[in-house]
C-alpha cells in the first residue's frame, strides 16, 4: 500500500550491525526486525530503540 496522508503504517527498526537486503521481495520474513512501531504503540521490541 502506498504511502499517503490518512494511511497507517509501521516503522520497522533494524540494528546498526545487521546486514539486511533491502531489496527482499519478503522484507519482514527474509529479515526480521528487531523493533516495530504500529499505531502508537510498539509491537516488537519496545526499550531497544533509545529515546532521544
Amino acid at each position: 500500500m502506498p504511502a499517503k496522508t490518512g494511511n497507517q503504517g509501521e516503522l520497522l527498526f533494524y540494528k546498526k550491525g545487521r546486514t539486511v537486503d533491502w531489496r527482499s521481495p519478503e522484507l519482514e520474513k527474509a529479515f526480521p526486525p528487531d523493533a516495530i512501531f504500529s499505531v502508537g504503540r510498539w509491537v516488537v521490541g519496545e526499550g531497544s530503540v533509545p529515546k532521544r
